[in-house]
């Protein structure tokens, strides 16, 4: 089982579901709780497999190809359904969007409404802490001195 096999049953599972009924733990199963891809494969998952599994099911989110519903107040991010590009993944065969040749959805790469680059990254997250020392947060293991008393925002 590759993880493009794991990848391909979770959009089957999850195009073939109701909205808002595919959940992350129900999919991936528990111990002692077969999930829905073990009965897809008919077979029962060992630790590594079922890491294998979430792992597949957080690639799959994070490349836009399933996207939480938001409509559980307890667990609203691993509630989710498949999108339009997962259900075009699906029909492709395409499981990545590198592998499809695109980019990650603008939105994923904001955060607070700032479109991340690596230079206003490097600017919105060093910060000063006292007039001489300056600490970025994009390296914490990395700190510099300084003799002025530049601050970021």
């Amino acid at each position: 089982m590759t993880p493009e096999d794991l990848k391909r049953a979770i959009l089957e599972i999850a195009a073939n579901a109701a909205p808002g009924q595919v959940h992350k733990i129900n999919l991936i199963g528990r111990p002692s709780q077969p999930g829905h891809l073990e009965s897809h494969f008919g077979l029962r998952f060992d630790a590594e497999q079922r890491v294998l599994a979430a792992r597949a099911f957080d690639d799959l989110r994070a490349n836009g190809l399933i996207r939480p519903t938001y409509g559980d107040s307890a667990d609203p991010e691993n509630w989710v359904e498949i999108t339009d590009a997962g259900r075009e993944a699906l029909a492709k065969g395409i499981y990545t969007l590198a592998q499809a040749g695109l980019e990650p959805p603008r939105e994923r790469q904001q955060k607070f409404g700032v479109l991340w680059s690596p230079g206003q990254a490097e600017r919105d997250f060093t910060v000063t802490r006292g007039p001489r020392r300056i600490v970025s947060l994009t390296d914490p293991w990395q700190s510099s001195f300084s003799t002025s008393t530049t601050s970021s925002r």
